[in-house]
Parts: structure tokens; sequence; C-alpha cells
């Protein structure tokens, strides 16, 4: 027998945790892994590859309005979101399928449960204990909104995904790519884009005339700027207060962008935390895990 269920239990489907598992099973462990939402992770359903359509969506606009340049007669007649959302939606059920189908073929038992720890070697999924050589916690992180009052009256980029119709107006909170993004995005499918950042510069971790250069760019095709400035807190009347003495109002959403945590609860669990809202989708962080050195397993006698 067994000393073990499995060599390798993983915590999490995500990028990091689909590949870790199929290559082990590949090596001849026996492998399962835990995910309570969906296959692929942050990447697939709320990061890149959502990003990537909403931003060739984006660009539409400006391209039928210079295609009269190149002699094509082009006419904007409208932006339709929801159909986005749908198109998007089923692009993501498709490629949840290709992940389900790469695990399957490596053989790895896919546990659609949340999962938790009990012990070094044991996991807790829908009710029922398994036990493991090695369990690997790729659960990735979590946007973090501001402890301010109204918060609750905001979004992330994890529902910006999900939105049934395009605001008149939108205010992103954050300095860093995923925010600039976000305000380019929406911006470019008519809606009127605003940033607000506490700091001086955006893209501060990159070189400093590369994000000026970048905001300059933004503010020509219609973004505005405010910088040096936190937001003190969000009302339900879609007014944002923002510190020193300025006070910006916008319909919502005010979509937070400032930053991720790694997801840490009383149990560590491969998905969502409980209460959390059925629009919340995946973490937005990439797996916390460090890259394993590959030794060949030598499966067990059963």
């Amino acid at each position: 027998m067994p000393r073990y269920d499995f060599d390798l239990f993983t915590i999490g489907a995500g990028s990091g945790g689909v590949r870790a598992s199929r290559f082990a099973a590949g090596f001849g462990a026996r492998v399962a892994i835990a995910e309570e939402r969906y296959l692929g992770g942050t990447c697939v359903n709320v990061g890149c590859i959502p990003k990537k359509l909403y931003s060739y969506a984006s660009h539409v606009r400006e391209e039928i309005h210079l295609a009269a340049g190149f002699g094509w007669s082009a006419t904007h007649t409208g932006f339709d979101l929801a159909e986005l959302v749908a198109n998007k939606n089923r692009e993501i059920l498709r490629l949840n399928g290709i992940y389900r189908r790469m695990l399957e073929a490596s053989g790895v038992k896919i546990l659609e449960e949340r999962a938790t720890l009990v012990d070094a070697h044991t996991v807790e999924a829908g009710g029922k204990r398994y036990t493991a050589g090695h369990i690997l916690v790729a659960t990735g992180g979590w946007p973090v909104k501001p402890a301010i009052p109204g918060a609750d009256l905001t979004i992330t980029s994890n529902e910006a995904f999900f939105l049934d119709a395009l605001p008149a107006r939108v205010l992103v909170v954050g300095g860093g790519y995923i925010a600039l993004e976000f305000a380019s995005i929406f911006n470019g499918m008519g809606a009127d884009s605003n940033l607000i950042y506490r700091g001086p510069n955006i893209l501060r971790t990159f070189d400093r005339e590369f994000g000026g250069m970048l905001a300059d760019e933004m503010r020509k095709k219609g973004v505005t700027f405010t910088l040096n400035t936190d937001i003190r807190q969000s009302r339900a009347a879609a007014t944002a207060c923002a510190q020193p003495s300025r006070t910006a109002r916008h319909s919502r959403p005010i979509a937070y962008s400032t930053r991720r945590a790694a997801r840490r609860t009383r149990a560590i669990s491969a998905c969502k935390p409980p209460g959390s809202s059925s629009t919340q989708k995946a973490p937005l962080r990439s797996m916390l895990i460090r890259k394993p050195r590959c030794r060949r397993f030598t499966r067990s006698a059963t």
C-alpha cells in the first residue's frame, strides 16, 4: 500500500499549479489538483487573455476614424460592451476546456472543490481528506482595496471584466501598468476615463522618462491624470473624495488597481475566501511558488 494517496497535491489550478502538476505527473508522480473556480487562473480568466481582447476592442474606434485616410468608408455605429463580455466568456470557456484536457491527458486527478490544509501531508477538499507526500500551494493573490469608507462601492480589475454596460465615466485608482491598461481600455471604448494616483509619477518602478512619455501620450488620447492625490472615501452618490482638498465626482465604477497581496486565510485555500461575491473572479497575482528541481518518481504499487 502506498504511504499517501498522492505524491503531489496542488491547491490552485492557475498557470503555475497546472504546469507543476502536469510536469510532476509526466515524471511518474500520482498527482491531484484542487480548484474551486475555474481552470487557468488569473491569466486565462481575469488577466492576460481578457485584457488583450478588451485592448483589441478599444483600438477599433480609432482605427475606424483613421480608415478614411486609407480610402475606406467606415462609420462608427456604437459599441456594445455586453456583446464583448459574452464573446470573451465563450473564448475563456474554450481555454478552460484546453486546460482540463491537458491535465486529464497527463493523468492528474481534478477536484473541483475548495481545498484547505489540515497538516503537512493532509488536505481537505469537498468534505473529504487526502494525504500527499508533497503539497504545493499555488493559490496566487487577490486585489487589495484600501480601508476607506465606501470601499465596498468600488470594483477591482476582476469585476471590470464582467460589467454589463459601459459606464459613462470611470475613475481608475493606481499608477501601475494594470491601472494604465484599464484607463486606456475604457477611454478607447468611449468612456470618460480618469486616473488618480498618490505619487508624482506613474510606473514608478520603470524608467522615469518612459512613464512621463506614456502619460503624455495617454493625455493626447483623452485620459486625464490627477497625481499626488489619495482617495479618502467613496460615496453611493458616485462621489470620490480625494486628498488634499480635491473632490472628483464620477459615475461608477471606481476601479482599484493599486496592489495585490498573497491570499492568506485561516486555512490556505485554492479559491475564493468565504463570503466573497460571485462576481469576483480569479486572483490577479502570478503563482507564488518557486521553480522546483525535477526528479523522477517511482509509482508505488497499488
